[in-house]
C-alpha cells in the first residue's frame, strides 16, 4: 500500500482529505505543522507528501527543501497545495523540489487521480553512493579529499531497501552513517561481496 503524508494545520481538510484518500486504497499519515510533519515523513518516507505552505513552526518551502536534500527521501513526490496562487510562489515551489502544485481548494476526485497518475509513470528512484573507490591500499587523509582514500565500499538505495556492495575501509563510514539515521530502528540490509581481498571484512 502506498503511503501519502498530508501535512496541513487546517484540521477539516486533513480529516476529510484523509477520509477520501483512504477510499481510494492509500495509506495516509498527518500531520498539523510542518516540523511535525517532516519529522513523520522521515520515519515513515512515504511515495507523496501532500503539503500546504502557511504553517506553524516551519514553512511548506522549507519542508520541500529538507525532503529534497535527504538522499533517503529522493523519489519523495511532492504535492503543494495552497491557497496562494502568485506566480512567484508556485516558481518557488517547483524551485525547491514540488512536482506539482495545486491551488485550494482542489478537487478529491482529482487529487486523487494525480496521485495515481504519478505513481503509475515514476518508479522509485535509485541513489547511489560511493563510500570508498580505492583499489587494495586504503589512503584516508587530506591529500584524498576530493577522490576519497577507502577500498570499496558502495551504497545503493531504491526506497527503503540498502544494498552495500563489498566491503571495503569504507564500510566504516557506511555503517556509522546508517547507524546514525536508523537509531532506534532495525536496519534490513543486503551485504554483496564481488571478491576477496585482505581489505575487505
Amino acid at each position: 500500500m502506498d503511503k501519502v503524508v498530508i501535512v496541513d494545520d487546517d484540521a477539516d481538510i486533513r480529516r476529510i482529505t484523509e477520509l477520501r484518500l483512504r477510499i481510494a486504497g492509500f495509506g495516509v499519515l498527518t500531520a498539523e505543522d510542518g516540523e511535525a510533519g517532516l519529522k513523520l515523513i522521515r520515519a515513515e518516507k512515504p511515495r507523496v507528501v501532500l503539503l500546504d505552505l502557511m504553517m506553524p513552526k516551519m514553512h511548506g518551502f522549507a519542508v520541500c527543501q529538507a525532503i529534497r536534500s535527504d538522499p533517503s527521501l529522493q523519489g519523495t513526490f511532492i504535492i503543494v497545495a495552497s491557497a496562494k496562487t502568485y506566480t512567484a510562489d508556485i516558481k518557488k515551489a517547483k524551485e525547491l523540489g514540488a512536482d506539482l502544485y495545486l491551488n485550494k481548494p482542489y478537487d478529491l476526485d482529482e487529487l486523487v487521480k494525480s496521485i495515481q497518475k504519478a505513481l503509475a509513470s515514476t518508479s522509485e528512484a535509485i541513489a547511489v553512493k560511493f563510500w570508498g573507490t580505492r583499489g587494495s591500499i586504503p589512503t584516508p587523509g587530506r591529500t584524498t579529499l576530493r577522490y576519497g582514500g577507502n577500498t570499496s565500499c558502495v551504497e545503493v538505495r531504491c526506497g527503503e531497501t540498502v544494498v552495500l556492495l563489498d566491503c571495503g575501509t569504507g564500510a566504516r563510514e557506511a555503517g556509522l552513517a546508517l547507524a546514525g539515521e536508523f537509531k532506534g530502528k532495525t536496519l534490513h540490509a543486503h551485504v554483496f561481496v564481488s571478491h576477496t581481498h585482505w581489505d575487505h571484512i
